[in-house]
This record gives C-alpha cells, structure tokens and sequence, in this order.
C-alpha cells in the first residue's frame, strides 16, 4: 500500500460518507481509511528515522575510516622520504600509500599532490588540506538519538598532533550541521 493510495482511500471514503453522513455503514469507512493512513504515515516517519539513523552510522563509519587511512598515508609519506634519502627502493611503500589513498577516495572527493621529496598532501575538492606539513582529522560525532527534529552535527577539519592525536589549531569547517 502506499502513500498515495491510502489517501486516495480516505478521500474517496469522505466523499461516499457526503453523499449520505447520516450512514453508520459509510462513517464507520471514514473512520477505517483515516485509521489506515495514519498508521501508515507512522509507520512512514519511522522509516525515514531509521534511514537517518543508518546514513548518520555511515557517515561516522567513513569519517573514522578517512581518518584511519590519513595517519597510515602519513606514516608512509615519511618511510617513503626517508627511503629516497637512502636511494632505497620505495614501490611496495608506494603501492600501500595508492591503496590507502584510493580508500580516502572512495569516501571522500579529494586532489593529491606529491612533492620532490616522495610526499603527498590531500586536499578536500574544496582545497581544505587533509594531510601537508601537518597531519589533519576531520571531526564529526555521530547523533546519540535520532527523531524528527534531529539536526546532525558538523563536520571539522582539525589539525593534529602525530604522535598523540590530540588537536593542535583551529578547525576549519568541511560540512555545516
């Protein structure tokens, strides 16, 4: 049944009942359609809810996935320079840094850029930087509930110290709540 029927049940219902409001039989039609719509646009609203619920535990799912790949590019990004240092070979660190770059990819639009050291920095399709002289994380945090009037958070791109994770500047704002 959808939406659309139901209510074109219910409408039909309070027409025939015009006709004759005096009717039991009709009133009583009236009264089943409108119970009918309501349980399915309840049961409606709670689909979407749940849809909501499911793209918020996806998005924090990429964001925490982003964020993973980020670090480990990072910590390529330094093997690879150091290995160029050394005139050492760098294909299988290369090829590591591709995959985890394609999995950023996969999640988010980015551009990179390699520099003459063997580095990269990725940036946002927006230019904001993900990953230059300085390692960033973006920060989102997922809804506790979800309901109607639910408005999901914002998401954040902060920079970040290496070695400890915890923020060390100002954030600049990816995606608006």
């Amino acid at each position: 049944t959808t939406f659309s029927a139901d209510l074109a049940e219910f409408a039909s219902a309070l027409e025939i009942l015009a006709t004759n409001p005096e009717d039991p039989a009709l009133r009583f039609g009236v009264v089943a359609a409108s119970e009918t719509l309501a349980r399915n646009i309840s049961k409606f609203a709670d689909s979407i809810q749940r849809i909501r619920a499911e793209a918020d535990k996806e998005i924090k799912a990429s964001v925490d996935t982003i964020n993973a790949q980020l670090k480990f590019v990072d910590q390529l990004n330094t093997n690879i320079a150091a290995a160029i240092v050394t005139n050492s070979t760098t294909a299988d660190l290369r090829d590591q840094r591709d995959r985890a770059i394609a999995v950023i990819a996969d999640n988010i639009d980015i551009s990179v850029i390699e520099n003459s050291a063997g580095e990269i920095t990725i940036l946002t399709k927006t230019g904001l930087s993900l990953l230059d002289n300085d390692l960033h994380k973006i920060d989102y945090t997922g809804a506790a509930t979800i309901n109607a009037s639910t408005t999901f958070g914002a998401m954040t791109i902060v920079p970040i110290d290496r070695d400890t994770g915890a923020t060390i500047g100002t954030s600049e704002s990816l995606v608006t709540s």
